[in-house]
């Protein structure tokens, strides 16, 4: 049987997975929705946990006190009865272009290269935020529960 760490495993991987700089508006959109469904769903696996780390009514408490861990359930809840417009949430994507500077030691040689970086941002608490900020502040909030309870 799975533990809660399973679950917390996979919300930082999809932390990660926000990281990549590249596709589009969609791509990244379903990124941080797989995020925030897996962050809120959070609550379940630990009061669902063999080992009652955290009962669940506890667990739902913590996340719907939590700004941020309230706001993966709105998202959660919204997509999941398609009704994001309702929860207004709103993505945004910006593009900016990066040049990576390279030295070639064994070609005595320079060169550059430019790329399009795209970083998605969502409408949080009246300000733009950058998803993967908001990501490491759900994060935090889980880490917060954990640790008081000595994980």
């Amino acid at each position: 049987m799975s533990d809660w760490r399973e679950q917390y495993d996979r919300m930082k991987r999809w932390r990660e997975t926000m990281k990549l700089e590249s596709g589009d508006r969609e791509r990244l959109a379903d990124h941080f929705f797989a995020f925030a469904q897996t962050c809120y769903h959070m609550a379940d696996w630990l009061g669902n946990d063999p080992s009652k780390v955290i009962p669940k009514s506890e667990a739902n408490k913590y996340a719907l006190s939590s700004p941020a861990l309230s706001f993966c359930a709105a998202i959660c809840n919204g997509s999941k009865h398609a009704q994001l417009e309702a929860k207004h949430v709103e993505l945004s994507v910006t593009e900016t272009t990066v040049t990576d500077y390279r030295f070639y030691p064994n070609e005595g040689r320079k060169g550059s290269q430019e790329r399009a970086m795209r970083r998605l941002h969502l409408e949080w608490q009246g300000e733009s935020v950058l998803a993967l900020v908001f990501a490491d502040r759900c994060i935090a909030e889980w880490d917060q529960l954990l640790r008081s309870r000595a994980y």
